[in-house]
């Protein structure tokens, strides 16, 4: 995987690489600084999280979350995995159809797109402002297991958690208004090159995704890793989010054991910007290493 120095760019949002001889780019839709009120980990205390997080530069008690899109180039124009917040989650959020827009990728170009899952920030940039499709001509797939959990209108209707009443409402407003969602399979290729890799655990159907070109590989990750200096270095912890903890528990120690074991690059939705580095063993837990600038132009 390398750095193609004919399309760099100064903008801090967006990063374009190679990976076995394919386009790639990594589009920021912005991040979110927010102060912590409580422990966002069910079984470790605010005290605990502080101290994890103190280890970096977020400010003392708050919570710094990225959010990171994945756009590939294939024959048939682009892919993109996830995208995002949309136009009115956050103020600092939304940013990906302008960080497009800079790459020279417009709507149209977008052929095809692959959701990791159904929570708001990874489905709402399907969506314009005007709520109309923001991709017109992308075929969109997600995983069958979160088609069937999140646009199961019974399942909503019995969630007691609000934010997870929420995320049902939310997951059938944005998909009433798309022509089609198809679901993918373990296993399954979205496109050329681009594997289904089940997940589950953050969500019931939580899919990442591995892209194999010319003898490469990258583990798109999603959110079965979120920050890495909390859920890396204790991989057993377990976020308010996740709706399976146990499960997701396991997901993430499988994930951490075989990256770690053979040294495969990743890419964390919410990890920091550009999210590209590799997971490594760390005395209990682990911690991801960001490539540096010379090893994106070896790897």
């Amino acid at each position: 995987m390398s750095t193609d120095p004919a399309h760099a760019s100064d903008n801090p949002g967006i990063h374009r690489f190679t990976i076995g001889g394919v386009e790639a780019v990594v589009l920021s839709d912005g991040q979110r600084v927010y102060p912590l009120q409580a422990s966002p980990i069910a079984n470790a205390s605010l005290e605990e999280v502080g101290a994890a997080l103190a280890e970096t530069d977020i400010p003392s008690g708050h919570m710094r979350v990225e959010f990171n899109a994945l756009a590939i180039r294939t024959d048939n124009g682009w892919l993109l995995i996830d995208t995002g917040n949309g136009p009115t989650r956050f103020p600092t959020t939304g940013k990906l159809p302008a960080r497009l827009a800079e790459a020279g990728i417009r709507p149209e170009d977008v052929t095809a797109i692959a959701i990791s899952h159904f929570h708001p920030d990874h489905i709402n940039g399907l969506l314009t402002r005007a709520e109309e499709p923001a991709f017109p001509k992308a075929r969109i797939v997600g995983p069958q297991a979160e088609i069937d959990y999140w646009l199961t209108e019974k399942l909503g209707a019995e969630a007691e958690d609000p934010a997870l009443a929420g995320h049902f409402a939310n997951a059938r407003r944005v998909f009433e208004r798309i022509a089609m969602v198809r679901g993918f399979e373990e296993g399954d290729e979205i496109v050329p090159g681009v594997i289904a890799v089940s997940t589950p655990g953050h969500t019931p159907g939580h899919s990442s995704f591995e892209i194999r070109h010319g003898g490469s590989r990258l583990l798109v990750i999603g959110d079965a890793i979120n920050q890495p200096v909390l859920y890396a270095a204790h991989p057993d912890w377990q976020p308010v989010a996740d709706i399976l903890k146990p499960e997701a528990v396991r997901t993430r120690r499988t994930i951490l054991d075989a990256c770690s074991s053979d040294g495969r690059i990743v890419i964390g939705y919410h990890f920091p910007f550009p999210g590209l580095g590799r997971l490594e063993s760390s005395g209990e837990g682990y911690r991801f290493r960001p490539l540096t600038d010379g090893e994106r132009s070896a790897c």
